[in-house]
C-alpha cells in the first residue's frame, strides 16, 4: 500500500485506485490565513516551488522511504557556467510561440484527456525579427477536423540591456485544437540577457465539458545551454526545464520540459521540444518536432514541423532525438 502525507488540501480524480491512503495534517495555527484564502505568488519560480511542496512526503506502507528524484549527469560538479547562448531574435521569437503552442496543448489535454486529444497535428513557424509588426512573427496550429488553423503572433519589446527582453504572444481570433475551443491567449515570454534562462506565463479560455469556458494558467522555467558538435559552425542548444498548469489559480498539472536545437552556420535548422507529464490522471507527452525551410533573408526562420500528443510516459525514448 502507498501512503500519501501532505498538509492542507489534497484533491484525487474520481478514478484514484482504492489501494490509496490519504492521510492529512492541519496546518500550525500560525500558518492559518484568514478566511483561507491563499493569493498565489506571481513569481514564476515560487509557482513552482509550491507545487513541489504539495506533494510534501511520499511513504511505502512499511515506512521505508522513496528514494528522491536523481538530478541528471551534467550537474555532477555543480550548476552549469554561466555561458551566453547565441539566439537571433527570430530565433528567439521563434521558441517563444513554439512553447506558447505547447501551453495550448497541455491545457486541451486536461480539458479533454490525453487519449481523446491524442494524435499528430502541422504547425509552421515564421519570424523574421521585427518588434513592430506582430503579424510578420507568428504560428499556425492546423487540425485535421478545422478549416482554419489556430494562430498565434507574437511582439518583441525593447530590451534591457541589464536585464534581458520580453517577447508578448498573442491569440487575435478564437481557434481550436481538434474539436476544442482556444480563445483570448495572452503570453509573456521572459529571457535574460545571457539567452540561458526564460520565464513563460500564459492566460487562456478553453472551453469545457459543458461549453462553458474555463480559464487557465501556465507557467514554465526553462535553462539553456550549449553543446559544441564537431565544427565551430555546428552546435547544440539543450533545455532542461518544468511547466506547470493551473486552473482558476489552483495547480492541476505539471510537465518535465526537455528541447534540443541544432544550429549550423547560425541559423537554427532543427528543433526537438518534448512535455512528460509528471502529475496528472494519465501518462501524455507532448512532442513539437520541426525542420527549417530555406528562409528569403538571413535574419528570418521559417519551420515546417508537427506536433505530437500521446500517452507515452517520461521515460520513454524521444523519436528522432538521434537523428541530428
Amino acid at each position: 500500500m502507498i501512503e500519501f502525507r501532505c498538509l492542507g488540501r489534497i484533491y484525487l480524480p474520481q478514478t484514484a485506485p482504492r489501494f490509496l491512503k490519504i492521510q492529512t495534517s492541519p496546518l500550525p495555527k500560525q500558518l492559518l490565513i484568514e478566511n483561507q484564502k491563499v493569493k498565489f505568488m506571481k513569481n514564476s519560480s515560487a509557482k513552482l516551488g509550491s507545487i513541489i511542496l504539495s506533494f510534501a512526503v511520499m511513504t511505502i506502507a512499511n515506512g521505508e522511504p522513496q528514494k528522491a528524484p536523481q538530478a541528471p549527469s551534467m550537474f555532477d560538479n555543480g550548476p552549469l557556467p554561466l555561458t551566453i547562448i547565441d539566439l537571433s531574435a527570430s530565433e528567439t521569437l521563434g521558441i517563444a510561440l513554439f512553447e506558447s503552442i505547447m501551453h495550448i496543448a497541455e491545457t486541451v489535454i486536461h480539458v479533454n484527456s490525453c487519449q481523446l486529444t491524442a494524435g499528430v497535428y502541422s504547425i509552421e513557424v515564421s519570424t523574421n525579427g521585427s518588434g513592430k509588426s506582430p503579424q510578420t512573427n507568428n504560428i499556425k496550429l492546423f487540425s485535421p477536423e478545422n478549416t482554419e488553423p489556430l494562430a498565434l503572433t507574437a511582439s518583441l519589446n525593447p530590451p534591457d540591456d541589464f536585464r534581458g527582453q520580453t517577447i508578448t504572444i498573442k491569440q487575435h481570433n478564437n481557434g481550436k485544437l481538434k474539436e476544442t475551443l482556444i480563445s483570448g491567449y495572452s503570453g509573456e515570454f521572459n529571457i535574460n540577457k545571457e539567452s540561458n534562462l526564460a520565464v513563460i506565463e500564459s492566460h487562456l479560455n478553453v472551453s469545457g465539458l459543458n461549453n462553458g469556458l474555463i480559464t487557465f494558467q501556465n507557467s514554465s522555467i526553462k535553462n539553456f545551454y550549449q553543446e559544441q558538435k564537431s565544427t565551430n559552425s555546428t552546435h547544440y542548444l539543450l533545455n532542461w526545464g518544468l511547466e506547470s498548469l493551473s486552473a482558476e489559480g489552483y495547480p492541476e498539472n505539471t510537465y518535465w520540459n526537455q528541447s534540443k536545437f541544432l544550429k549550423v552556420d547560425r541559423h537554427l535548422k532543427r528543433v526537438l521540444l518534448s512535455n512528460s507529464r509528471l502529475i496528472g490522471a494519465s501518462a501524455c507527452r507532448i512532442l513539437i518536432e520541426s525542420a527549417s525551410v530555406e528562409p528569403k533573408k538571413d535574419d528570418a526562420l521559417f519551420h515546417k514541423g508537427t506536433l505530437t500528443i500521446s500517452e507515452s510516459t517520461p521515460k520513454s525514448e524521444l523519436p528522432k532525438s538521434s537523428e541530428f
